[in-house]
C-alpha cells in the first residue's frame, strides 16, 4: 500500500534545530520515534481538526506527524530536523520524532504508521520506538501497542525517492 503525504500544513510551534542546545541543552539528534495518539476516540477527533489544532498559531505543542488509516493521510508538519514540541520532555523533544495517531488504533491505523516508521528509518537508521509515556506521566499512546508498530514496521519498504509510496515487502 501508500499513504497520502501532505507536507502543506506547517506547525509554527517548534525549535529549530540550530536552537536546540541552547533550548533543550542538547542537539537536535535523532536516536528514536516517539508515539502519540490524539486523545479519547469517543470525541470522534478528525485527522484534519488534529492537525490544524496542532498547527495554530501560539500553540505549546505540535508533532513531526499526523497519522491516520482513514483516506490512509499522514501529514508532516514539523520539518525532521527540527524539533517538535511534543514529549514533554526536553531529551525526548530533542532526540525523538513525534507522530501522532488516530486514537481509534484500527488495523490501518497501525499499517500507516509502520509505513512511516519505515520511511523514517530509512532516513535516520533503525531507531528505536518510544511510548509517550516513556518520557512524562501521561495516558498518551492510549491504546497503542508499540510492539506491534516495531514489528508491523519491518514488514515495509520505504520508496527509496518518495515518502508515502513504499508499501509491503
Amino acid at each position: 500500500m501508500s499513504y497520502n503525504y501532505d507536507v502543506t500544513h506547517n506547525s509554527p510551534n517548534f525549535t529549530p534545530a540550530a536552537d536546540a542546545p541552547r533550548i533543550f541543552g542538547q542537539p537536535r539528534v535523532i536516536k528514536g520515534i516517539t508515539i502519540h495518539y490524539w486523545g479519547d476516540p469517543s470525541l470522534n477527533p478528525s485527522f484534519n481538526g488534529v492537525r490544524d489544532y496542532l498547527c495554530r498559531q501560539n500553540g505549546n505543542t505540535s508533532a513531526t506527524f499526523v497519522a491516520s488509516g482513514t483516506n490512509r493521510q499522514v501529514a508532516c508538519i514539523v520539518a525532521p530536523g527540527d524539533v517538535a514540541w511534543h514529549s514533554g520532555n526536553s531529551t525526548g523533544n530533542a532526540t525523538t520524532i513525534g507522530i501522532e495517531c488516530d486514537p481509534r488504533c484500527r488495523d490501518e491505523d497501525y499499517d500507516v504508521v509502520a509505513e512511516l516508521v519505515a520511511d523514517i528509518r530509512s532516513a535516520y537508521g533503525d531507531v528505536p520506538i518510544y511510548s509517550h509515556n516513556m518520557w512524562t506521566s501521561t495516558s498518551c499512546p492510549g491504546g497503542y501497542d508499540i510492539v506491534r508498530i516495531d514489528e508491523l514496521s519491518y514488514k515495509k519498504f520505504s520508496h527509496p525517492t518518495a515518502w508515502g509510496q513504499g508499501g509491503d515487502i
